[in-house]
């Protein structure tokens, strides 16, 4: 038994040590940001909170989820961005079919149970745009504890065409993965300081 778990010991370190490699010779995949780092993205630019223990994971190299512990190590705090290319939707009722279309690839599973889900449809400067909030119940959270249910995922974000790139759709979201005594109160002041700090871009 020792010996099983020396080698598995040595496996998870042959792993690491093959990340870090690959690592160095590409984007950066994990790394610390101290706070109010500007984040370019694909169309987007956003902002770190002024805040200490942020961390971005970016495989790709397009800056798409900066990540900090919560008041335990069990939850988290999110910063994320996606991007799609797609044409301009051509009404308001085409953008608002393609947001449902992404909210229930993420919501409508059996990990997760909705309790509010709201969204707020609007033209800014032209262009559509969405504003979105809803809290879960994440039944299927990594990080659970094993005597606990499940954990709570409140999200704000928006959803909008870039204005300066017109096939360039955005997802920018601050969420926070907490057990149920956790909520922060201060979660919709935090997000809207992050999503009032995203900048639109041509690239």
């Amino acid at each position: 038994d020792r010996d099983m778990k020396k080698f598995i010991f040595l496996i998870l370190i042959a792993i690491i040590f093959t990340v870090c490699n690959s690592c160095s010779n590409g984007p950066p995949y994990i790394k610390k940001l101290p706070p109010l780092s500007k984040v370019p993205g694909i169309g987007v630019n956003f902002i770190i909170p002024d805040e200490e223990g942020w961390m971005l994971f970016d495989p790709d190299g397009k800056g798409s989820m900066i990540v900090k512990h919560g008041p335990s190590e069990k939850e988290s705090y999110v910063i994320s961005l996606d991007f799609y290319n797609q044409s301009k939707p051509k009404t308001l009722s085409e953008f608002q079919t393609l947001y449902n279309t992404l909210k229930d690839r993420e919501l409508k599973t059996p990990r997760y149970k909705s309790i509010v889900a709201n969204e707020n449809q609007k033209i800014d400067n032209g262009d559509f745009f969405i504003e979105f909030y809803y809290l879960v119940e994440d039944h299927e959270a990594s990080n659970m504890p094993k005597d606990a249910e499940f954990m709570l995922l409140e999200t704000m974000g928006i959803f909008a065409v870039n204005p300066e790139i017109s096939d360039n759709l955005v997802r920018v979201a601050y969420s926070h993965r907490y057990l149920p005594n956790n909520k922060d109160r201060q979660f919709r002041k935090k997000a809207n300081w992050v999503l009032e700090n995203v900048t639109f871009i041509s690239q």
